[in-house]
């Protein structure tokens, strides 16, 4: 959690410092993090879950991804000064899940931008299903799903969609300022040019579409099961 966090404040002093001298018009970002460490009676929740999200209904690192965000005053009480929150969302998505009631294709197809900075992952399947419902992602080098994407930009020559960052041998700050330009590249696309945003989001789809979903997926059960 801190990497990705971490990203999200320089990422805030980016788009305030850029707004503040004229460069781009007023924008919030709302990075949505769903970080669900167990399941939770829609029926009980709350009114106004997860804006309002009382401690006691979380679990495991719920709680302190909460206080997390927090710290940083990147919470959402905060929108008004900042550019860039961030809105734990502790809850397995669904039609009937007692937030959004929205499916995860539904959430990433109306997304600007997907981040999964893994720090391990057998193949990290829910970038590429951000990836199939036309999403650009930043992700990980560490991720499996980093080693494909590579084939396929060096088999297809298909770039675009995804931007890499390396998490194993540069440094932490030089890691999540990435992270946050990476965020940058995308969402400044999204803003100002059009006609490079249609490109990543359908280079995105692309490369879910030539990607081989058997093999990870069952790659992905194999590595669960151990």
């Amino acid at each position: 959690y801190p990497d990705l966090l971490d990203s999200l404040v320089i990422l805030d002093r980016i788009l305030t410092n850029r707004i503040e001298n004229g460069e781009i018009e007023e924008v919030k970002v709302l990075c949505l993090l769903i970080t669900a460490h167990g399941y939770k009676d829609p029926y009980i929740l709350p009114d106004g879950f997860p804006v309002y999200l009382p401690d006691e209904i979380l679990v495991g690192d719920e709680l302190r991804l909460k206080r997390m965000v927090e710290e940083r005053k990147i919470s959402v009480e905060n929108l008004k000064k900042r550019a860039v929150c961030a809105l734990p969302y502790p809850q397995w998505v669904g039609r009937d899940d007692g937030g959004l009631n929205m499916t995860i294709d539904e959430i990433a197809a109306g997304c600007v931008v997907g981040i999964f900075p893994s720090r391990y992952e057998p193949f990290l399947l829910t970038a590429l299903e951000a990836c199939s419902e036309a999403c650009p992602v930043v992700i990980s080098r560490a991720c499996g799903f980093s080693g494909a994407v590579r084939d396929l930009q060096g088999k297809k020559g298909i770039f675009g969609g995804v931007v890499l960052i390396d998490n194993i041998e540069q440094s932490y700050l030089e890691t999540i300022t990435d992270y946050a330009f990476g965020l940058h590249v995308i969402i400044d696309a999204f803003l100002r040019d059009r006609a490079k945003d249609k490109m990543m989001c359908s280079t995105a789809f692309v490369l879910a579409n030539e990607m081989n979903w058997d093999e990870p997926v069952r790659m992905y059960y194999e590595v669960l099961r151990e």
